[in-house]
């Protein structure tokens, strides 16, 4: 395996960091589908994503504030979603806007159920990123359209990131 490492070191055009992220996330969902195969089914939403989320702020240093709605319920299929795409908001959080606190807040009410993702981190032009061909925001577009639902992301550069799903 170790020998296999450096065939990635060639490339000065940021394709090292496309093939460590790939990496990165095939990894991760190896470990989610070993972890779903071995766990308790009966798992409530806020303990899997305080359990998701946490090991993504531990290994960056952030801090992660996390408030879901206990009167909110979802299905199994819903509840991977929803986990992927606060997954994936944090990360982009913690790694690109280097954030020093995520707050994830899941909530329900008369006009439908919400997952907002906000952060202090770096921002960035969203329409820059969604035409550099951005991997992590178009998965989360489409999961939040998978559930029935839609995501709005509203970022300014140096002023910190929102990501809202609402289904």
């Amino acid at each position: 395996l170790h020998d296999a490492l450096p065939i990635c070191s060639w490339d000065t055009n940021g394709r090292t960091q496309l093939v460590s992220s790939s990496a990165e996330r095939a990894l991760y969902e190896s470990r989610r589908a070993i972890a779903a195969l071995t766990s308790n089914t009966n798992r409530d939403l806020e303990s899997v994503l305080r359990r998701t989320l946490e090991t993504v702020t531990d290994q960056f240093g952030s801090e992660l504030r996390l408030n879901v709605d206990a009167r909110l319920r979802v299905s199994p299929p819903v509840m991977e979603d929803l986990v992927r795409i606060a997954r994936e908001a944090t990360t982009n959080a913690c790694r690109h806007g280097h954030a020093q606190w995520v707050h994830v807040t899941v909530s329900t009410g008369a006009d439908g159920d919400c997952l907002m993702v906000r952060d202090d981190g770096a921002g960035f032009v969203v329409d820059g990123a969604a035409h550099n061909g951005s991997y992590g925001l178009q998965s989360m577009a489409e999961r939040a359209e998978k559930i029935g639902g839609g995501v709005v992301i509203r970022s300014t550069p140096g002023r910190g990131t929102d990501v809202e799903v609402r289904w």
